[in-house]
């Protein structure tokens, strides 16, 4: 007997998307959002495993201390976006050189930057489902 496998929200859509079928958006559910004290490297996992699931590429300097300030955390490309996204707590700020770069980024209008925390992580997950560019959370 073969062992049952449940399938989560994600692997539909991802089942969907690779097979070019388009779902209701009616009948999809909202993932929650994560609690508030999840700490930035679960977030860090959970949104990486999210995008690599739905065909993204990540990419995330495991050790930046030989790297440029303020670089973002995580840089995601499925080949028709850019995301370039600094994960947060849900309390944590952006240090000055994290602002400027995110801020730069975003303004060459060929890159999708901002923050994403914890308590985003619905629109996170939206946004890494889909395959059309849209800014759902915070921007710089």
């Amino acid at each position: 007997m073969r062992p049952q496998h449940r399938w989560t929200e994600a692997d539909a859509i991802a089942h969907a998307q690779r097979h070019g079928l388009t779902l209701d958006p009616a009948l999809t559910v909202r993932p929650p959002d994560l609690p508030d004290d999840t700490p930035e490297g679960s977030l860090l996992a959970r949104v990486r495993r999210l995008a690599t699931d739905n065909g993204w590429l990540t990419f995330h300097t495991h050790d930046s201390r030989r790297s440029e300030y303020g670089f973002p955390d995580l840089v995601c490309t499925d080949g028709t976006a850019v995301l370039m996204y600094e994960l947060k707590t849900n309390s944590g700020k952006l240090t000055p050189e994290q602002q400027r770069w995110l801020s730069l980024l975003e303004h060459t209008g060929k890159v999708e930057a901002g923050i994403w925390r914890p308590r985003d992580f619905a629109q996170i997950s939206a946004r890494l489902t889909r395959k059309e560019t849209q800014h759902e959370t915070d921007t710089v």
